[in-house]
């Protein structure tokens, strides 16, 4: 054999024999280089730097404790003698709970209801507070302060110098931080008994003489029955722990008589209340701290509620449609709208039509003085002889 040709059969011998080891190797192609990077591949070392999805942990009361409750156990009843409505700063409070199921704000696109627009976009009033905790009732409240006399320190010296409050009773208590049944009866009072027509200051000794509205409730001399009532209520790690479909609160919020002096009722739906039962400092017997009563006020309620007071612009008419101060609070309440007025429409693409309240509280060991009606002033679109509970009418535009 020539040598040319030698050469070129032993250079493709070599060439098979490269082919056949990167075959073995499993190495598909041979460069004189690093191997050019395929932007179609993702770069398993670089760090995902995509951010994890929003999160949130709604606050709701605790839970039923195990079953097995039953009617046996000590009854008591208390009063409130403490009332926090939080109008200076009210998204600072620790009084609410979240009502919907729902973090509105807090995960996009995230609502139980379509909110109302304001300038193209839901006033952030509307936005929930953290872990979902509804609280729009009473930043839209605070935002009253302005139009009437109304302070925090008025809701509180109006409370202790029993002119309003709560009075509860609970029977069927075992006396255990954990109770899985108790039954929570709640009925609004109008104040304390009267000495020359003026209500009795609070003493919180136990012995401080309440009286309850006569319409919704009665009374055996020690306990009251009401219509508002929770015969499966709890009591969880000392928490207890009512539910209410429907539950009638009056607020004296006014800090003199300067107006008509009328309390207002809030009309609440879908109502719970919370609190931690402690022994009492206050007289003997049991006593509720860090109460929350959270629930539902609709906007035709809580504009009818309004409606007892004289409209401070022109004292001589309530804050009635016409009236001056009229159109620009309804305004206000109409544009933080946050719930459904009713649970069961949560979810299902409605418009907002409630606003949410949270109302914190502590009560102590009461005596029953019996009913006791309030007789409330007339404006000229709310009949004195009505009550402002009655549901309102309004809608919102």
């Amino acid at each position: 054999m020539r040598p040319l040709q030698r050469w070129l059969v032993l250079a493709v011998i070599a060439g098979g024999s490269a082919l056949a080891c990167t075959s073995i190797l499993g190495i598909d192609t041979l460069t004189n280089g690093p191997e050019k990077l395929d932007a179609t591949k993702q770069d398993m070392t670089a760090p995902d730097t995509t951010p994890p999805p929003p999160t949130c942990t709604p606050f709701h009361p605790p839970s039923p404790p195990d079953a097995g409750g039953d009617d046996s156990g000590s009854s008591f009843t208390l009063a409130t003698n403490s009332v926090v409505l939080a109008m200076d700063q009210p998204d600072k409070a620790d009084i609410y709970y979240d009502l919907d199921d729902v973090c509105t704000c807090d995960i996009p696109d995230a609502e139980s209801c379509t909110r109302p627009l304001s300038g193209g976009q839901p006033a952030p009033d509307t936005c929930d507070l953290s872990n979902g905790r509804d609280g729009t009732g009473n930043r839209t409240l605070a935002l009253l302060t302005g139009v009437q006399s109304i302070k925090e320190s008025s809701l509180e010296a109006n409370v202790t110098a029993g002119q309003y409050g709560l009075v509860i009773s609970v029977r069927g208590y075992n006396g255990l931080p954990d109770d899985p049944q108790v039954r929570v009866d709640v009925a609004r009072s109008f104040g304390t008994v009267e000495v020359n027509g003026v209500t009795t200051a609070l003493k919180n000794d136990g012995n401080d003489q309440w009286t309850y509205e006569p319409k919704t409730a009665t009374d055996d001399g020690k306990l009251i029955t009401s219509v508002y009532f929770d015969a499966n209520a709890y009591i969880r790690s000392g928490v207890l722990v009512a539910h209410f479909p429907l539950l009638l609160v009056n607020l004296q919020l006014l800090e003199d008589k300067s107006n008509n002096h009328n309390q207002i009722s809030f009309r609440m739906v879908d109502v719970t209340i919370t609190a931690t039962v402690e022994v009492s400092d206050a007289g003997p017997g049991l006593m509720l701290a860090n109460g929350r009563g959270v629930g539902r006020v609709g906007a035709a309620d809580l504009v009818k509620t309004l409606s007892v007071w004289n409209d401070p612009l022109d004292m001589t008419q309530g804050i009635c449609p016409g009236s001056p101060i009229f159109s620009t609070l309804v305004a206000k309440v109409c544009e933080r709208l946050d719930l459904r007025n009713n649970a069961s429409e949560d979810r299902k693409g409605l418009g907002c039509n409630a606003v949410s309240f949270g109302i914190g509280f502590t009560a102590t060991p009461a005596k029953i003085a019996g009913p006791k009606p309030f007789k409330f002033a007339k404006t000229t679109c709310f009949d004195g002889g009505a009550d402002p509970a009655v549901p309102g009418t309004f809608v919102c535009p």
